[in-house]
């Protein structure tokens, strides 16, 4: 009876969903690489650049903790205030991207533990001036980027959310994946509010077979595509 007891005990622990954990980059930034599990740089288009720290953003807005120069990622230390034409938010991280093709600003998220992945991001224009940004999600894994959105004075908000790579599908450890904030003919007043949480579904799931790789692929483009087209409804401001 004890053993059926125990039996019973380690069959129900088993069948427990685990609870659910979520990474948020803006109360996560602090600075530093991999804070949250996020690390920030540039996207060319095929491949990351982590930013080596501050080598200058900090003399572009005012008030701020950073990474990079132009591009570059900010973060408020004084609450939600104004720089120049820069509407710094209290409550989100800025990408800003560089000059150049190649430069745009990113946000990376790196799995540590493997898991079914749900994604909430949103981006919003964050200043008085816009001149347009192009928004991708991206992922070294592959290789790949997908748009997902723009915004310019017309488009002030979009926002996306589902699942990383499909329902049910396992990000494996070392998986990597972001969104960037890419320039528009030109990189002035792109200043663009940022938000990104990435959470574990609260189901269990098994590590993926390596031939399960084929099927992440497909998932991630699947996921890039329904993003594109949800990215055609816009919250304008």
């Amino acid at each position: 009876m004890f053993k059926s007891l125990i039996a019973a005990a380690a069959i129900a622990t088993v069948a427990m969903p685990a609870a659910a954990t979520s990474y948020d980059a803006f109360s996560s930034f602090d600075g530093t690489q991999g804070a949250g599990n996020f690390s920030y740089g540039s996207w060319d288009g095929s491949s990351f650049t982590a930013f080596t720290g501050d080598t200058g953003c900090s003399n572009k807005i005012s008030n701020v903790i950073c990474l990079g120069d132009l591009p570059g990622a900010f973060k408020t230390t004084s609450g939600a205030h104004q720089s120049g034409t820069v509407i710094v938010p209290g409550d989100a991280l800025i990408l800003h991207p560089g000059p150049n093709a190649g430069q745009a600003a990113a946000v990376m998220f790196t799995v540590t533990n493997a898991a079914d992945y749900n994604v909430d991001f949103s981006a919003f224009v964050a200043d008085n001036n816009p001149s347009g940004v192009n928004l991708l999600i991206f992922s070294p894994t592959f290789g790949v980027s997908f748009p997902v959105g723009s915004l310019n004075a017309q488009n002030h908000n979009v926002s996306l959310s589902g699942s990383l790579l499909g329902p049910g599908v396992i990000a494996p450890v070392g998986f990597q994946f972001g969104f960037a904030v890419d320039y528009d003919g030109s990189y002035y007043n792109d200043s663009t509010g940022i938000n990104l949480t990435v959470s574990t579904a609260d189901a269990p799931g098994g590590v993926p077979e390596p031939a399960s790789w084929a099927m992440m692929v497909g998932g991630f483009g699947l996921v890039g595509g329904a993003m594109r087209r949800r990215a055609g409804t816009l919250a304008t401001a």
